[in-house]
Order: C-alpha cells, then sequence, then structure tokens
C-alpha cells in the first residue's frame, strides 16, 4: 500500500520542518531569489507540494539549469529559427518547478520529432 505524502515525509526527513529546511537549502544552492519569509511560507505548504518542490529542485540540481535552458532552446529552435539572447536569461530566472515542467515538455516534444 502506497504511503501518504505525510507519511512519505516523515520516513524520508523525520519531520515536515527538515523536509522545508531541506528544501530552502536545494533552491538556494540553485540560485534562487528566495523571500525572507520562505521557509514560513513553505511551512503552511502540504506535504504533498514540498515533495514535489524537493524532487524537482533535486533534478533540476543533477541536470544543471544551463543544461535544461538548453534542451528548452533547442526545441523552440525546431520552430523558429532564432532564439532571443533575452529569452534564455528570462529561462534562467523562472522558478525551479516551471522550469523543470518546461524541461519535461521539451523532452516529450523532442522524443516525438524522432
Amino acid at each position: 500500500m502506497k504511503l501518504s505524502p505525510l507519511s512519505q515525509v516523515k520516513k524520508e526527513f523525520g519531520s515536515k520542518e527538515k523536509l522545508v529546511s531541506e528544501v530552502v537549502s536545494l533552491l538556494k544552492s540553485l540560485n534562487e531569489n528566495l523571500p525572507e519569509d520562505i521557509e514560513k511560507r513553505l511551512k503552511s505548504q502540504t506535504s504533498l507540494k514540498l515533495m514535489k518542490l524537493y524532487n524537482n529542485a533535486k533534478k533540476v540540481k543533477e541536470i544543471g539549469k544551463e543544461k535544461i535552458v538548453e534542451v528548452i532552446l533547442k526545441v523552440k529552435r525546431s520552430t523558429s529559427k532564432k532564439v532571443d539572447e533575452a529569452y534564455k536569461a528570462s529561462l534562467l530566472k523562472y522558478p525551479v518547478s516551471r522550469l523543470y515542467n518546461l524541461y519535461q515538455s521539451a523532452e516529450r516534444a523532442l522524443k516525438r520529432a524522432k
């Protein structure tokens, strides 16, 4: 039987507070612009959302933001010949979850194109 999100958090991290601190440290390592009250705001989120954010941030850190942006731009180049540097800069400013979702969409588009 599948564990509930809270049970999963307790099993993997011990408590929700430890998960929040892990998420914050991951986001800081990715040079995210975090508001000052980020820990307070994250503590009020559900365990499921925190786990998704943690997993997305971990995957982005493993792959690297630059590589993710390159994959997204590769798909963009196939539809339009010119890729704007301003667009690349704006992609690098996207939050981790949004960037990872775009990356997943781009990966699927590349697989369909083959």
